[in-house]
């Protein structure tokens, strides 16, 4: 029998302690809904741990109790990442919610356009119905978390009575989640969406009732192929930010990305996003078409960013979020679900590297 090729194992779990701090490095980008202060303490503290007992390796038993320790690590971590991808489940429709009783009522009545055989979706009345009925309007996550970054979930936003760009682009799109299974309840499958954009002269109707409208302003509508729509966030220019300060010429934002290739994990944004319909949630309005703009960089895996303007770098959709971020002198897109191949790799190899195993 041939035999078995030893295995590292100092660096086996070294590369778990990596694998760990980039997870941390993940969750602190975002922290959808966490004290990400506790995260960073958990966190720093597990990859000190792994460093010290790759250090202690001639110590059999601290190896053989640091491998336990570890493998107990992953299985929280899994269990973390499928509460986290649990939460962006939960927050990706307003149907069931209790606070948005009448905001649903009001996106089935105002916010769709029936045709002949399909739907049509006004992006520029969800907006409106959360500033005019509910009176939402932008704050920053200190406001209303009293954190520097946080994702509020759907009830949150409601209550706090508005929230930032992050916020807003969640709470659009899940609207336009419920509009969508909405259409489909009256019997209409297909559905298609409008946006607005600029026309001297003219007037855009954000809601079927016609009450409510934009001036110099015109329909846009968006290929009937483009049905999937995620949050996108990046450095975008002045102009699109309808919050950014005076004197700011680039701003941290999030809108609409709208597509006809959906994202089904990390190697495919780059795919579903270069050809993507980019529109502002706070109002409707066409921002970018980057089938003919090249206004907005959609990354490439494997090559470093060093500019980061008129790049976009996180994306959420209906079950993960994923960031672009610089590991050494590459970088790649990485969700939370990427995590869990590696995860299940290394607890399959740390227990076989237990003293007398």
């Amino acid at each position: 029998m041939k035999p078995k090729k030893p295995i590292d194992w100092k660096k086996l779990i070294i590369r778990c302690g990596k694998i760990l701090f980039v997870l941390f490095l993940l969750l602190f980008s975002i922290g959808a809904g966490l004290d990400i202060s506790d995260l960073q303490d958990e966190n720093a503290r597990l990859a000190s741990e792994l460093s010290i007992a790759s250090a202690k390796a001639n110590a059999t038993d601290e190896m053989n109790r640091n491998i336990t320790d570890a493998i107990g690590r992953l299985e929280a971590f899994k269990q973390d990442i499928a509460d986290t991808t649990k939460w962006f489940k939960d927050n990706s429709n307003i149907a069931g919610l209790k606070e948005y009783d009448v905001d649903r009522t009001a996106f089935d009545e105002r916010c769709l356009v029936i045709e002949k055989d399909s739907c049509r979706i006004k992006l520029g009345c969800p907006s409106w119905i959360f500033k005019t009925m509910d009176f939402f309007s932008y704050k920053i996550d200190n406001e209303t978390s009293n954190k520097s970054d946080y994702l509020q979930d759907l009830s949150s936003f409601y209550r706090k009575k508005g929230g930032d760009c992050e916020d807003y682009s969640l709470a659009v799109g899940a609207s336009i989640n419920f509009m969508e299974d909405a259409c489909k309840k009256r019997g209409y499958p297909k559905y298609f969406f409008e946006a607005i954009t600029d026309s001297v002269g003219s007037i855009a109707f954000i809601d079927n009732t016609e009450g409510w409208r934009y001036i110099d302003a015109t329909a846009y509508e968006i290929p009937k192929d483009y049905t999937h729509h995620y949050t996108v966030c990046g450095d975008f220019p002045s102009g699109v930010d309808p919050n950014l300060k005076a004197g700011q010429n680039y701003s941290g934002h999030c809108v609409l990305a709208f597509t006809n290739v959906p994202i089904t994990g990390s190697a495919s944004i780059r795919n579903s996003l270069k050809d993507s319909i980019l529109v502002e949630p706070q109002s409707g309005w066409l921002v970018y078409d980057l089938r003919s703009e090249d206004s907005m960089i959609v990354p490439y895996d494997g090559y470093a960013y060093y500019d980061l303007r008129n790049l976009i770098y996180s994306v959420i959709t209906d079950s993960d979020y994923y960031i672009f971020k610089r590991y050494g002198n590459e970088a790649y897109w990485m969700g939370y679900s990427d995590f869990l191949p590696m995860i299940d790799t290394l607890e399959k190899s740390l227990p076989g590297l237990r003293s007398g195993a």
